[in-house]
C-alpha cells in the first residue's frame, strides 16, 4: 500500500541556476532561479545613468566569476564626464580675449577695471553662469600724448616735502604765473628701514605735500631722487641685484599707497641715473642695466592694475641726458601711458656753470639760439615725432645777478621747446638755497613772493597771457655741399598755428651765386641766416662743406680715445682754438659714424668717413679721415697731414 508513496518521494528534483543582473556600484538589477540548461535572460531596462560629474553608457554585462549554479552578472560602462554649461557674462563690457580658448575670457568696459568675476572659477561639475565683475575706475583712461598737451609749464617743488611750507600759498602763487604741475623731489631710499621698506609716516608727509596741489587740479609727479652715494642705483652689474630688489619693495608699496589717486598724480623712476664709479661713460652694460631696471618699474605698477593699469609713467635715460645720441641706447616700452623724462640746461656755460665767464645771453644770441634751436628740434625728431611723449624735468638758469638776461633767455627757451611739442619743469632750489649766488631759486617760500620780476614776468606773460615767441618749420640749421641747390625762403610756417608768414631773410651772400634763377652753395663756411618776424630776430645756420676729401685743411684734426673712454676728436695745430666747443663738427656719413657738439664719436656701422670741424668764428677748418671694421676705429688719418705731405 505505501510503496507507490515511497517510489514518487524519491524522483530526482530539477536542476536550477540562480542568476542576478547588478549595475558597477553592486545594486541588483534583477534575479532569478531559472533550468540550469536553459538561456540567460538579459534585463532589457535602460541601465545608462549618471551622476554629478559623469555620464555612464552601458557598454555590456560582464562575468567576472560564477558556479556552475550561481551567476552573478556586472554591467560595464563607458565613463564619460559629464558635459556642463558654462556661460561667461560680460556684464557691459566688451569681450577682449578669451572667445573659443580654455583660457577664462577677459573683458573691458569703459571708466572701469575688469577684475575678475564673482566666482572662483572651478572645474564645472554643473551648469553655471559666471558674471564679469569691475571697479569703476578714478583714472581717466588717455594716452600720455593726450595728457602732456593738459600741462602747461611744471615747477621743480625741491626738499617741499622735508620743508614746513605754507604749501597751499605756494600753490596758488604757482597757478598765479599759468604753473599747473610740480615734481616733488624724493629721496625715498633715506625713508627706509633694513628690508627697505619705506616709513608710513613718511608716505603720509608725501601725500600732505601732494594732495593740496592734486585738490587746485595740478598735475603732480611723484620723482625718484638720490644722493648720488646711494650706490645701490649705481647702473653696473655689482648693484644690479640690489637695484631691482630695492625698485620692486619700495615701488610696489608706492603704488599700492598712491592706487586711488586719477591721472593727476604721475610716478617718475630714478633721476639721472648711471654708473657713479664713472660719470661721464655711456655704456652698454649701464645702458642695459637701465633698460632693464625701467622694464621692471613699468611691469610693476602695471601689474597692481585698477587705476595703476592707467597711471602715467615716466622713465628716463642715462644721465636724463637729452644729448642726440641717447635715443640708441634707451629701450622704449610698448606702453602708450610712459613718458620719456629728459633734462636739459643749456646753453651750459651761461645757464649752469658756476663762473661768470657767460653772464648774458644777448651778447651771444646768435649762438644760443642755434644750440637750443638744434637740441628741441632733435629731441623731437627722435621722440615725439615717433609718438614718444617727453617731458622736459629739468631746466633752469642760476642766479649770476643776470636776472633781465635770465628772463629772455627763459622766454627763448620755453617758447622753442612749446613749439616743438615739449613740455618743462622749471628746477627752483630749496628755501635753503633762496637767491644767493649760483642758485636755482625763483621763490621766496618764505615771504611768497618772486625774486626775480623779470623772470615772473616772463612766465606770465607766456602761460597766462600766451605770448610765445613763435617758431618757424622753415628756421632750422642745415649743412649742404659746394654746388647744392639752395632755396631762400620767402614765406616761413608756424610750428604751432600752421600760419604761413611772408618772411625776408638776412644771409651772406659771398656763400651763394646764382645761375638761370637757382642759387647754389658757393664758398665752403658756416653763414648765419637771420630773419626778423614781428619785431624778434631768429637766427639758423647754413654750413656749406666741399667734399671732405677736397678740402684743404688748416690744422691737424685727430682722434683718440680720452681717460674716460671716449672716442673724440682733438685740434693739435699750436695756435689754433682747442676748445672743441667753438667748433661745428659734421660726419661725411652719418650711417657710419656721428659727432656730437662736444667732438664725441658714435660709430653706427662700418667703412670709411670724413669728419670736418669748422671754427665757428674764424672759419677755420679741419678733417681726419676714420676707418671702422667690425664696430672699431682700425686707422685715423689727419688730412692737414697728407695736404702738407703733396
Amino acid at each position: 500500500m505505501f510503496l507507490p508513496l515511497l517510489l514518487a518521494g524519491c524522483e530526482k528534483a530539477e536542476e536550477v541556476k540562480h542568476v542576478t543582473f547588478q549595475d558597477d556600484l553592486g545594486t541588483v538589477i534583477s534575479e532569478a532561479d531559472t533550468p540550469l540548461d536553459s538561456e540567460i535572460n538579459y534585463p532589457n531596462q535602460d541601465m545608462d545613468r549618471q551622476d554629478e560629474s559623469h555620464d555612464y553608457d552601458f557598454k555590456s554585462w560582464e562575468l567576472p566569476s560564477s558556479n556552475p549554479r550561481d551567476f552573478i552578472f556586472q554591467a560595464t560602462y563607458n565613463v564619460l564626464p559629464r558635459l556642463c554649461q558654462v556661460t561667461f557674462e560680460g556684464n557691459g563690457g566688451r569681450l577682449v580675449s578669451g572667445l573659443g580658448t580654455p583660457i577664462p575670457p577677459v573683458y573691458e568696459k569703459d571708466g572701469y577695471y575688469f577684475t575678475g568675476f564673482d566666482q572662483e572659477l572651478i572645474l564645472a561639475e554643473e551648469n553655471n553662469t559666471y558674471t564679469a565683475e569691475y571697479y569703476q575706475l578714478t583714472i581717466s583712461n588717455i594716452t600720455s600724448m593726450e595728457l602732456i598737451e593738459e600741462i602747461n609749464f611744471g615747477f621743480n617743488y625741491v626738499n617741499g616735502v622735508a620743508e614746513d611750507n605754507d604749501d597751499g600759498a605756494i600753490y596758488d602763487m604757482l597757478m598765479t604765473k599759468g604753473i599747473n604741475a610740480i615734481s616733488l623731489t624724493i629721496n625715498w631710499f633715506q625713508h627706509c628701514d633694513e628690508n627697505y621698506l619705506i616709513d608710513e609716516e613718511y608716505l603720509a608727509q608725501v601725500k600732505s605735500k601732494a594732495d593740496p596741489a592734486l585738490d587746485r587740479g595740478m598735475y603732480v609727479i611723484l620723482s625718484t631722487y638720490d644722493n648720488y652715494t646711494d650706490m645701490w642705483s649705481s647702473l653696473n652689474y655689482n648693484n644690479y641685484d640690489d637695484l631691482m630688489k630695492i625698485t620692486t619693495v619700495q615701488w610696489a608699496q608706492i603704488g599700492q599707497y598712491f592706487i586711488e589717486y586719477d591721472e593727476h598724480l604721475l610716478f617718475s623712476f630714478l633721476n639721472e641715473p648711471r654708473d657713479y664709479r664713472n660719470n661721464s661713460v655711456v655704456s652698454r652694460e649701464s645702458a642695459h642695466i637701465l633698460n632693464d631696471a625701467n622694464e621692471l618699474f613699468v611691469g610693476l605698477i602695471r601689474s597692481q592694475g585698477y587705476n595703476n593699469a592707467f597711471r602715467h609713467l615716466l622713465i628716463t635715460t642715462i644721465w636724463g641726458s637729452s644729448a642726440e645720441d641717447n635715443y640708441r641706447y634707451i629701450k622704449f616700452p610698448d606702453d602708450e601711458r610712459v613718458i620719456l623724462s629728459l633734462h636739459a640746461y643749456r646753453p651750459f656755460g651761461l645757464v649752469h656753470d658756476s663762473t661768470y665767464d657767460e653772464v648774458s645771453w644777448t651778447a651771444n644770441e646768435a649762438e644760443y639760439q642755434m644750440e637750443l634751436l638744434n637740441a628741441m628740434k632733435t629731441i623731437h625728431d627722435h621722440y615725439l615725432a615717433k609718438e614718444i611723449p617727453v617731458l622736459m624735468t629739468e631746466f633752469g638758469s642760476r642766479n649770476k645777478y643776470n636776472d633781465p638776461e635770465r628772463a629772455e633767455w627763459l622766454e627763448f627757451y620755453v617758447s622753442c621747446a612749446y613749439s616743438y611739442g615739449i613740455k618743462c619743469f622749471i628746477w627752483e632750489t630749496s628755501k635753503t638755497s633762496e637767491y644767493k649766488e649760483f642758485s636755482f631759486g625763483i621763490l621766496n617760500r618764505v615771504d611768497m613772493t618772486w625774486y626775480s620780476p623779470e623772470i615772473s614776468s616772463t612766465i606770465e606773460d607766456i602761460f597766462v597771457d600766451g605770448n610765445f615767441l613763435p617758431f618757424y618749420k622753415e628756421a632750422v640749421s642745415s649743412v649742404h655741399y659746394l654746388n647744392d641747390p639752395i632755396v631762400i625762403p620767402k614765406t616761413m610756417e608756424n610750428l604751432i598755428t600752421g600760419e604761413v608768414v611772408p618772411v625776408t631773410v638776412n644771409y651772406d651772400r659771398p656763400h651763394f651765386s646764382g645761375l638761370d634763377g637757382i642759387m647754389y652753395a658757393a664758398k665752403v663756411g658756416r653763414t648765419i641766416i637771420s630773419v626778423e618776424i614781428n619785431g624778434y630776430t631768429h637766427y639758423y645756420s647754413m654750413t656749406i662743406l666741399e667734399e671732405y676729401k677736397r678740402i684743404v685743411s688748416d690744422f691737424i684734426l685727430t682722434s683718440h680715445v680720452n681717460t674716460e673712454g671716449i672716442q673724440q676728436c682733438y685740434i693739435e695745430t699750436p695756435g689754433f682754438d682747442t676748445s672743441r666747443v667753438k667748433y661745428d663738427w659734421f660726419s661725411s656719413d652719418e650711417s657710419i659714424v656721428r659727432v656730437n657738439t662736444y667732438s664725441s664719436i658714435l660709430i653706427y656701422g662700418d667703412g670709411i668717413v670724413g669728419i670736418t670741424a669748422v671754427h665757428k668764428d674764424t672759419g677755420a677748418i679741419g678733417v681726419v679721415e676714420l676707418e671702422i671694421v667690425d664696430g672699431k676705429i682700425i686707422r685715423v688719418t689727419s688730412l692737414y697731414e697728407e695736404w702738407i705731405s703733396d
